[in-house]
């Protein structure tokens, strides 16, 4: 059993290195530090954390209204809850890291470390202990990845937010919707299939497919908002001013002309 839970970390860790790079190579200006990342990961874990321990006393409290088979009901539960912790880590980070939170990117990046953070939890508390391990099961990284797009959709609007001005506001909460709305379908077909084919089941290539098309869909629009940052730093006269400056904006400020 130990040999199992090293290398479920082990394949955890390496994972999660590899989404770091991925993610950090779109801060194509000021780099974020290193000690701000490694924190917001850990923000997002133990928000996912709370979270789970807040959705199975939901679920305890209101066991007969919700069954097993709700599929809908669970997806829906799932994401509201887990987006909306994501999108506290980021307002979070933008609030007591305001001098660092100086990028319309930045909420894109630090959304997607908290959710990387909460998909280390989620795989954490799955997998449990496995005795029978000898390689990282294959959904861990599309776990991760996924937690990960979700966040960074999920946070893209606290960047403009807290970086441009309070009119970005609608952005923000259409980035959440969005984020909200990939994660409660990608729910639904999860649970599906797994009450429909069981663990290890093999489900057919109709619904694989569709499972991919939706990843690389999230991906997509992932890839298409960090395009737009810098879009929205050319068209709004009221850009940040450098970290160094006495008058960096931060969330709820007016920007100096």
């Amino acid at each position: 059993m130990l040999v199992a839970t090293v290398l479920l970390y082990i394949g955890l860790a390496g994972c999660s290195i590899l989404a770091i790079a991925m993610v950090l190579q779109y801060d194509l200006h000021k780099r974020e530090p290193l000690g701000i990342v490694l924190t917001s990961i850990a923000m997002g874990a133990a928000a996912m954390y709370a979270c789970m321990a807040w959705q199975r006393a939901f679920v305890e409290a209101n066991a007969l209204e919700i069954a097993y088979t709700d599929i809908q009901r669970w997806a829906l539960l799932a994401g509201v809850t887990e987006e909306t912790t994501k999108l506290v880590v980021v307002v979070a980070v933008a609030v007591f890291f305001r001098r660092d939170f100086d990028e319309p990117i930045d909420g894109l990046i630090y959304g997607s470390m908290a959710g990387l953070g909460a998909g280390i939890m989620e795989s954490v508390y799955v997998q449990g202990a496995p005795e029978f391990l000898t390689t990282l099961p294959k959904e861990e990284p599309i776990r991760l990845l996924g937690h990960l797009v979700m966040g960074g959709i999920g946070g893209f609007g606290i960047g403009l937010v807290a970086t441009i001005s309070w009119g970005h506001l609608v952005t923000a909460l259409v980035c959440f919707l969005a984020a909200v709305s990939l994660h409660v379908t990608w729910d639904v077909l999860a649970y599906r299939m797994a009450d429909e084919y069981g663990p290890g089941g093999q489900p057919p290539m109709r619904d694989t497919a569709l499972s991919i098309g939706l990843m690389l869909g999230g991906f997509s629009f992932f890839k298409l908002l960090v395009a737009c940052c810098p879009r929205c730093l050319t068209k709004d006269t009221r850009a940040p001013k450098p970290a160094s400056s006495p008058d960096q904006i931060s969330i709820g400020s007016t920007p100096s002309k």
